[in-house]
């Protein structure tokens, strides 16, 4: 039987919080495989391949992991309340779920674009910035700042509303109000992410490809712990 979590998004810090959300995988164990698996089967198995089966699983997956963004909030939101899900339930959220982090996912790829496009006009970069290292800095700075603004935008649109637009009024509610209480749950996610492509740069071409297939099974339920936390479910509502 699962176990009601009780925490106050005043008094429970950080790192306890991110330890109350992994706990909640003792009722789960297949919540972390799940997302592992739609992150890093495409890219691990799939892309090398070619062909039109691939092709279309690989597409299939992605959407799926979409899907996933939102479901796995639901999920951690029903074990936070002591509640099942089933695998009916599971399949029937991620469907519905695609096409809002679609659309939210294009926004942000665009809004890293635009930044990174100012940031190499008003620093002079030519068209081969991304092999400079100033180029490169501007775009994981651009990736950086938009995955902090963006990072109560994915709880708000499964908890809070399918609209985007609303869904980035709820974020900033809850940015604004937080602060600076909340400044973790936004700094700790968006470095990670700066980091990983960063580190994407760093190794060698044989070492760069290990360390591509790993990123996704590090990634994902890492990123599911600190968007599904309990201050961000009783938050982004």
């Amino acid at each position: 039987m699962a176990q009601v979590i009780e925490s106050s998004p005043t008094a429970s810090g950080f790192v306890s919080d991110l330890k109350t959300s992994i706990s909640t995988w003792r009722d789960a164990p297949l919540m972390p495989l799940v997302a592992g698996l739609l992150a890093a089967f495409p890219e691990t198995f799939l892309y090398p391949l070619m062909g039109a089966l691939a092709q279309g699983i690989g597409i299939t997956l992605a959407l799926c992991a979409l899907g996933w963004l939102g479901t796995s909030l639901i999920w951690y939101r029903r074990l936070f309340e002591g509640n099942r899900s089933r695998p009916a339930d599971l399949i029937r959220l991620t469907s519905s779920f695609i096409a809002r982090y679609a659309w939210f996912i294009f926004l942000q790829v665009m809004a890293a674009g635009i930044l990174f496009i100012l940031y190499s006009f008003v620093g002079r970069l030519g068209s081969d910035s991304l092999d400079t290292p100033a180029g490169r800095v501007g775009l994981v700075v651009s990736i950086v700042v938009v995955f902090f603004v963006a990072t109560f935008i994915y709880p708000a649109l499964a908890y809070s509303t399918s609209n985007v637009i609303r869904a980035v009024q709820v974020a900033t509610r809850t940015l604004i109000k937080g602060w600076p209480n909340n400044l973790l749950y936004a700094v700790v996610p968006a470095t990670f992410t700066g980091v990983f492509v960063a580190i994407s740069w760093l190794p060698p071409p044989l070492a760069q490809t290990g360390c591509g297939s790993s990123k996704p099974w590090l990634r994902l339920p890492f990123w599911e712990r600190l968007r599904a936390t309990t201050y961000v479910w009783r938050t982004c509502r």
